[in-house]
């Protein structure tokens, strides 16, 4: 289809186990949604604690899964300064990672492990003082935003 990515992902499998193993879970692989009914759809991925898709439409299929869960985008350096997809996340509750990747290009486990560890990982807490804050003040803890 016109404006669709075509990343190849290899080693999704092992992915799935290497996320399975690390959160002692059980892990589904889900096809390709596009043309099963929208019911179907959100079955599939509704509850899950992890979503691997290239930048487009698919990453809809987020607002299903579990709080706290990881998405892991796909998308071509051109969109780095595109933004939308770590907003909505935050409204559900879910954390993001992203690979750059160009289309025809294949997203290897090394890269996907790496990503899954970031979106993982509890954001490190930035520590800042108020203006004119007293000495016994420690500050305000905030957590940081991907890509701030």
């Amino acid at each position: 289809a016109p404006g669709r990515r075509d990343f190849g992902i290899a080693g999704l499998g092992d992915l799935a186990a290497a996320y399975a193993n690390a959160s002692r879970c059980a892990t589904d692989i889900v096809p390709d949604p596009t043309g099963l009914p929208l019911r179907d759809q959100i079955d599939a991925h509704a509850g899950g604690a992890l979503l691997v898709a290239p930048h487009g439409a698919g990453l809809v299929h987020a607002a299903w899964l579990a709080p706290g869960a990881c998405v892991v985008e796909l998308l071509p350096e051109a969109k780095r300064r595109d933004a939308q997809l770590a907003a909505a996340a935050a409204a559900f509750g879910l954390r993001t990672a992203r690979v750059f990747a160009e289309s025809g290009d294949t997203v290897g486990l090394p890269a996907l492990l790496d990503a899954v560890a970031r979106c993982a990982a509890p954001a490190a807490p930035a520590w800042r003082r108020r203006r004119g804050a007293a000495p016994a003040d420690l500050g305000v803890r905030g957590l940081p935003l991907e890509g701030a």
